[in-house]
């Protein structure tokens, strides 16, 4: 069987960002980037990255007057508030939210799993409970952590786990709602981490977020299309990198002739390096010397320097 995944569906879960982006400014770069309605899956292995995170994660949410819910398993509540707690000014910012009920730090247990039995649709209406509070008390948005070790103490198929994301994508996306499933690869198995990246339109591993080329759209991964929708993706991500592979070649082909029409050296600067080289004109010109930082202006002008 056959099938074409919608793009449409795919660039509305990275909110409104592409994977073939055609400016820098809708690529996601920063934790701060990310969007009411982002999913992300987040895969990590040490305490290092998981307190660089968390910590910008919920303070950036509290600056902006968002609510924020911490769902705490193998990390204690007591270690999340020593995260947020480096500074007098944020240590006002963390106790006032948590007094005014913007910042809520819970245990896991109990919330999920309850008398050994998991259902996705119950801990999916207790956050839209809490999502319609918290947009009733004046709050703009709110940002969701969920430690997902608690998986590895339950009692339930792999496929409740799918189904659970599955339905906490479709959540996030149709609420002023940001969430990210922390995954850590010291417990958890690559099987697993796969399962959970397949459904997460965003990705991040340790420090870096990435749009995800796994993702496959909700509606395709429960049901009997999931395994050709996945390998539609893959297909998909192939002739994207064909694609941009053939941008890259056509850039680097019309910045070759650009500077073969130029008459002299041209040289490069950033702002903290010297002026480099990068093209020499051709030999019937004389060969200049690479300016120094304290090359006269006028000299300066006189070269043609491509700045950045």
């Amino acid at each position: 069987m056959s099938i074409k995944l919608d793009q449409e569906p795919l660039n509305a879960a990275w909110g409104g960002r592409t994977m073939i982006a055609t400016s820098t400014d809708c690529r996601l770069r920063r934790i701060e980037d990310l969007l009411p309605g982002d999913h992300c899956c987040w895969l990590f292995q040490n305490d290092t990255s998981h307190r660089k995170v968390v910590k910008p994660f919920i303070l950036n949410g509290l600056e902006r007057e968002e609510a924020v819910i911490y769902l705490a398993d193998s990390y204690s509540p007591k270690v999340i508030l020593e995260y947020l707690r480096d500074e007098d000014s944020e240590n006002r910012l963390v106790q006032h939210s948590l007094e005014n009920g913007g910042l809520k730090i819970l245990r896991a247990e109990g919330l999920y799993v309850r008398e050994g039995y998991f259902d996705p649709e119950a801990t999916i209406c207790f956050l839209e409970r809490e999502i319609r509070q918290v947009l009733d008390e004046g709050h703009s948005a709110i940002r969701i952590m969920e430690e997902m070790t608690w998986v590895l103490g339950a009692n339930f198929g792999s496929d409740r786990l799918i189904e659970y994301e599955v339905r906490l994508d479709k959540f996030a996306s149709n609420n002023k709602c940001q969430v990210i499933c922390q995954y850590d690869r010291r417990v958890f198995s690559s099987v697993q981490l796969m399962e959970a990246l397949l459904t997460h339109p965003i990705a991040l591993v340790e420090t870096n977020i990435y749009e995800n080329p796994l993702y496959i759209p909700p509606h395709y991964m429960l049901g009997s299309t999931r395994n050709d929708a996945e390998l539609e993706r893959w297909l998909q991500n192939m002739a994207e990198r064909k694609y941009l592979e053939e941008q890259c070649d056509r850039v680097r082909y019309l910045l070759q002739v650009s500077l073969e029409t130029l008459p002299d050296d041209t040289y490069f600067k950033n702002r903290k390096s010297p002026f480099e080289k990068i093209w020499t004109a051709p030999s019937n010109h004389a060969e200049r010397s690479c300016p120094s930082e304290d090359t006269d202006e006028k000299e300066s002008e006189s070269l043609r320097t491509i700045s950045t």
